[in-house]
């Protein structure tokens, strides 16, 4: 679920499996109690199902990132050509699912104190090719998001429309103040 890269003081999280393990299974049970799937299809651009995403991928992410004990800059890792694997495939075309969850992390990269690197490989393939050229590149790139990342200037405007626009309570100043901290921590 993570690599860590000592000598670029760099640590890697994979969005997939953050994902799968934690927030998927909260998801599928909240769809499924408020019945949003009908007719074997989720209306992904619903604003309760969209409100759920926000919901359990921003609060998961943050837990996870809270509970990681390392003094390495803490990057995650989001491959944008597939999404994560995920049991809503079978009620959500495969294109729909890939826009969604790329503008889902976009946005979460903007308004969250989060340093998110977007790519075309996935975590695996990173993790297997760990010491080749190509993953060099993406050390470069996560290394260039982790130096030029000021999180002095995440104000918590942006994040508590987004939180007030979206039903996520959760999402006070007080946890943003934990995440921002722990980002700074590693600077």
């Amino acid at each position: 679920m993570n690599l860590v890269y000592p000598l670029h003081n760099i640590r890697l999280l994979d969005f997939n499996a953050i994902y799968k393990k934690y927030a998927e299974p909260k998801l599928i049970e909240d769809i499924d109690k408020f019945n949003l799937i009908k007719n074997d299809q989720l209306n992904i651009k619903g604003s309760d199902v969209r409100r759920l995403f926000y919901h359990h991928i921003i609060f998961e992410l943050c837990e996870y990132i809270l509970t990681v004990r390392g003094k390495e800059k803490v990057i995650i890792v989001y491959c944008d050509k597939i999404p994560p694997r995920t049991d809503l495939l079978k009620y959500v075309p495969f294109n729909d699912l890939v826009t969604f969850f790329n503008t889902l992390i976009k946005r979460i990269a903007k308004i969250l104190p989060l340093k998110i690197l977007l790519t075309n490989l996935t975590f695996s393939v990173i993790r297997r090719n760990k010491n080749s050229g190509e993953i060099g590149d993406i050390l470069s790139a996560a290394k260039a998001i982790a130096d030029k990342y000021d999180i002095t200037n995440f104000t918590y405007s942006k994040a508590r429309y987004f939180a007030a626009a979206n039903g996520l309570e959760y999402l006070s100043n007080n946890y943003f103040k934990k995440i921002k901290t722990k980002q700074l921590i590693y600077q």
